[in-house]
């Protein structure tokens, strides 16, 4: 059976395009509308690491926003690595900070190490945030004579 295209099948198609394209047509303007995020900036106010007693590396860094932009969903790492091979990782979480807020300071010890080839330790610190820049600084400390004991 052959159906013909009446006037009323074709206005029944018509009513039913017509939403389709009023959605397709208010979707960019709705997304072209979104307000735009500020980006912020934060920073290490240290990031410090020595070659200490009984064979460790103590460490410590404290992480800082500057721009007075609370942001959130902070994330700290201090890796420890030799001739580019992890040995020890340390990662911290923080919900927020304020508007030039900053982190409690982080520390903590690297222990148990070894003089080895004399090749440096590197301590890697790395920070980001919702709304930041991620950021990294290093430290590399070449283990001292007296480790071996």
């Amino acid at each position: 059976m052959t159906e013909t295209l009446t006037r009323r099948t074709a206005l029944k198609a018509g009513i039913w395009a017509v939403p389709v394209v009023a959605v397709a047509v208010a979707t960019p303007l709705a997304a072209a509308s979104e307000v735009p995020q500020t980006r912020t900036r934060i920073e290490f106010t240290n990031a410090t690491a020595t070659e200490g007693g009984s064979k460790q590396i103590p460490w410590n860094t404290k992480i800082q926003e500057v721009n007075g932009v609370p942001v959130t969903n902070v994330y700290v790492s201090v890796t420890l690595k030799r001739e580019s091979v992890q040995i020890a990782k340390v990662e911290k979480f923080f919900p927020s900070l304020g508007g030039n807020g900053n982190t409690n300071i982080i520390q903590g010890v690297f222990e148990g190490l070894e003089l080895g080839n004399g090749s440096p330790y590197v301590v890697e610190f790395f920070a980001s945030a919702d709304n930041a820049d991620a950021i990294q600084a290093s430290k590399s400390l070449t283990p001292p004579d007296w480790w071996k004991w």
